[in-house]
């Protein structure tokens, strides 16, 4: 297998390097019968996590070395702690009731959410918001104009708009200036810089992750192959206070983000709208005015610790949650008085890259002869359009039905072969 690098797996500029199996979507109502194995798992985690973002099809990821960072997997920790706990008591995942908690499926869909959430709190609580949650024909005018939208129409039309985040020599210039000298072999498909990554999917996936840049030949997809190229953003539906329980900003936030998500999307709609205001780069659109400061923790005996890093409540059902700008801050107040650097931290902490190629390999390991099979492959090339050997990554699965114990002397034998000097890492 040929060789990899560190910034195969992780970035300073964006942290992880993950990668999903899209198209594989998986099932969200929280009602399904969960299948055996970790298929059932996948999915009944995916209702799990719609409790907390709002139900959506999401991603498979697939069966490949995953980098976690620490703080992230502390909030997941803390927002699911009976979940993990529960796992913890399980001796295998065949119990298709169980629901048990995958914390690397959990801890990568969390990040990606909650970089989502964490624009729309941006633009719609603390960029347009009042300071006491205020929210109404003033902010909702500000908010359908900033859209694009005219006074007199309740629709407008979003086109994505051409971005510059993944152009080779840009990212080539970032990484070098944070100390990253290459990215090996990975080629990036999908930056948090540049929204949100599931809006497209759909119930059956689609075939490539959100481009930003025209397609330079006939037999490339471009910028507007996929769904969540166009959309139409409905005022009435998306920024109306259409519900007595729909109060304040926070309250047109939450309908935004979770119980009406393709109004917050825009492949689904808003975040398509504002990426694209904010010009070829950042996020100029979702952020607060620089001059716009939280005071009212002079008024408090005590403010709240500043090692506390900027963050949204951590809640396992976004409906205990209060997302208003005075909770928020009181909880959280992190180092600042500006709602705007507030904002800039909050989004850059839930930064992360979605991987489009990577050479690996899946094996289904079911006796010693398919074992064999597959070393052979590795080791000899035996058909011309075989490319294993070219693999980065090899997910070898336990799948053995006949005579595990041979089974397992040949993987051993191979990988004691293979590997014969412990590794650094290793126990």
């Amino acid at each position: 297998m040929a060789p990899m690098t560190p910034w195969d797996f992780y970035t300073y500029d964006q942290k992880g390097v993950w990668r999903m199996a899209n198209p594989a979507v998986l099932k969200h109502a929280s009602r399904y019968i969960y299948p055996h194995g970790i298929r059932g798992v996948a999915t009944s985690l995916t209702a799990i996590i719609g409790d907390r973002f709002g139900q959506r099809y999401r991603p498979y990821t697939t069966h490949e070395a995953k980098t976690l960072v620490k703080s992230m997997v502390d909030e997941v920790s803390i927002t699911w702690h009976s979940q993990l706990h529960y796992t913890g008591q399980q001796r295998f995942r065949m119990n298709p009731e169980a629901k048990d908690a995958y914390l690397p499926f959990l801890t990568t869909h969390w990040i990606v959410e909650r970089h989502r959430e964490a624009l729309l709190w941006a633009w719609v609580v603390a960029r347009i918001g009042g300071d006491d949650d205020e929210w109404g024909p003033v902010q909702s005018a500000q908010a359908w104009k900033e859209l694009g939208g005219a006074a007199d129409s309740d629709l407008v039309d979003v086109r994505r708009q051409v971005r510059t985040t993944l152009q080779e020599d840009r990212v080539m210039n970032v990484l070098d200036s944070t100390g990253d000298t290459a990215i090996g072999r990975t080629q990036y498909a999908f930056v948090s810089r540049d929204g949100y990554p599931y809006a497209s999917l759909g119930r059956f996936g689609w075939k490539n992750w959100p481009l930003f840049q025209p397609s330079k030949s006939s037999d490339k997809p471009g910028m507007y192959s996929d769904p969540g190229a166009r959309c139409t953003i409905k005022r009435t539906e998306c920024l109306g206070a259409s519900s007595p329980r729909i109060r304040g900003a926070s309250g047109i936030f939450a309908r935004l983000a979770f119980e009406v998500p393709h109004c917050g999307d825009c492949g689904k709609q808003l975040i398509t709208a504002l990426v694209a205001a904010s010009g070829d780069l950042g996020f100029s659109a979702f952020l607060p005015g620089s001059g716009r400061v939280w005071t009212p923790w002079k008024d408090l005996e005590q403010e709240p610790p500043k090692e506390i890093a900027p963050h949204l409540p951590l809640v396992a059902d976004y409906r205990a949650a209060n997302f208003s700008l005075a909770h928020v801050f009181t909880q959280s107040g992190g180092e600042t008085t500006s709602v705007r650097d507030w904002a800039v931290e909050l989004i850059t902490r839930y930064r992360f890259t979605i991987a489009g190629l990577t050479p690996s390999h899946f094996a289904m390991l079911k006796n010693p002869n398919s074992i064999k099979a597959l070393f052979e492959r590795l080791e000899n090339k035996i058909h011309a359009e075989d490319t294993i050997q070219d693999a980065l990554m090899l997910c070898l699965n336990d799948d053995i039905t006949l005579q595990p114990e041979r089974a397992d002397k040949l993987l051993r034998d191979w990988q004691g072969q293979r590997w014969p000097q412990k590794a650094g890492w290793e126990l």
